[in-house]
């Protein structure tokens, strides 16, 4: 039996052709895979806890953004940042500064307390730190403004007058607005007394009662008021009105109003009926008579 093999000389010229064309075609199939490959990325670093709220002793205040606009400046910055429809509620610490604009309206509140300032079109107000004995707000602007405020509250007002509500109950609310460009009208709209500090004078205002308050440069209390005594040739000074008493080199001093004592360095507040113990301010027993302005009549 013989095999018979058949030369065909045209496919075996044209077969070198074809290997390269295969070649080729492969060779760019590869590469459009190649190119749409997808290369994984590599380990990724460890996850970043998330920051730690910050303690409640640290929280001064809550604003609460009830319509726009409404702006927050952290202490330290150098501008305001708007507080967005989304997120209605920032929680700040002492040294903000809370700005309103007109038709704007923001709320503070004080966690655990009854203390509150609703602000009204333009305003602004910078948050203090109560616990350190500065007051609770300081208006810098404002155009309208609310305020409820709790027996050891003090309130700076535009120009440095001091508002304090009732010594003994939560009171309010206080209306505090704009009038004429040129005084501030404060409303007592509560059922409880407050009392104002106006430079050289101390008003109190009583249920349904309105003043109205130039509008100058400084109307700060001022130091040589007659609720500003000093007892002991100035050792002592007080702010207020107590019942003094000494004995053995002890000082005994009961308020019988919110009363501020400056002695030895420290600053102390009483509510009404509260004591303080003073020592080595007195060795001789010596101590104002009873016509001495500090001392309660």
């Amino acid at each position: 039996m013989r095999a018979v093999f058949h030369f065909d000389e045209e496919r075996a010229r044209n077969t070198p052709c074809r290997f390269l064309a295969v070649l080729c075609f492969s060779a760019l199939c590869l590469s459009a895979c190649y190119s749409q490959l997808q290369r994984l990325p590599g380990p990724l670093p460890p996850l970043k806890p998330p920051p730690e709220e910050p303690p409640v002793s640290a929280i001064e205040a809550l604003v609460q953004r009830h319509s726009d606009p409404v702006w927050i400046r952290r202490p330290g910055a150098l501008d305001d940042y708007p507080l967005p429809y989304y997120r209605k509620r920032e929680r700040v610490t002492a040294g903000t500064i809370v700005r309103t604009g007109y038709g704007g309206r923001a709320e503070l509140i004080w966690p655990g307390d009854a203390s509150n300032v609703v602000l009204f079109d333009n305003g602004a107000v910078r948050i203090t730190n109560p616990e350190t004995d500065e007051v609770l707000v300081e208006f810098l602007s404002v155009s309208r403004c609310l305020l409820h405020l709790t027996p050891e509250d003090r309130v700076v007002l535009p120009g440095g007058s001091v508002l304090r509500g009732d010594s003994v109950h939560p009171s309010g609310p206080f209306l505090l607005e704009e009038f004429d460009f040129q005084y501030l009208r404060l409303t007592n709209q509560t059922k409880l007394s407050a009392l104002l500090r106006y430079r050289e004078a101390e008003v109190e205002l009583v249920p349904g009662e309105s003043v109205d308050l130039p509008r100058l440069g400084d109307t700060a209390p001022r130091s040589d008021h007659p609720a500003s005594e000093e007892l002991l040739g100035g050792r002592i000074r007080i702010v207020g009105r107590v019942q003094p008493s000494v004995g053995q080199g002890v000082v005994r001093l009961r308020a019988t109003r919110p009363t501020e004592i400056f002695a030895q360095g420290i600053k102390v507040r009483l509510a009404p009926e509260e004591e303080v113990f003073l020592e080595e301010l007195s060795s001789t027993g010596e101590f104002p008579t009873d016509d001495t302005p500090g001392k309660d009549s």
